[in-house]
């Protein structure tokens, strides 16, 4: 997200499917990258090798429905907006939710969701 510029997380709006998520505490977005190999049969030398993207995004959230993400699989998007631009990662599925119970007794959630892509544009909004 190295795109955005913003003064504090209050310029940040977290929508999943066009509908405002609300409650994001924190958000760490990355991207992997996998390099596959094409190998000739008894050489170590590889005939070739391409790249593959994946896009991870870990949301750190204070929800007051707990089966919010447990009941989702898959999703269309989630998008990051501030007042220029916007970041949505598309085709997404949740891979891992968490809860955490805080010393001071609340209890925070985590989920990690993949997409397969991702998209960076103003924000016409």
């Amino acid at each position: 997200m190295t795109e955005f510029r913003f003064l504090n997380g209050g310029d940040m709006v977290v929508k999943l499917n066009g509908e405002v998520l609300g409650g994001v505490k924190k958000a760490v977005c990355r991207k992997n990258n996998t390099i596959n190999k094409i190998m000739e049969f008894l050489n170590e030398t590889p005939v070739a090798s391409f790249a593959e993207s994946s896009y991870v995004v870990e949301l750190e959230m204070n929800l007051a429905d707990i089966h919010f993400f447990y009941d989702k699989n898959t999703f269309d998007n989630i998008e990051f907006l501030n007042k220029q631009k916007n970041v949505r990662y598309s085709d997404c599925c949740v891979e891992q939710t968490e809860s955490i119970v805080n010393p001071e007794g609340n209890v925070d959630y985590r989920v990690k969701i993949v997409a397969e892509r991702r998209s960076v544009g103003n924000n016409d909004s």
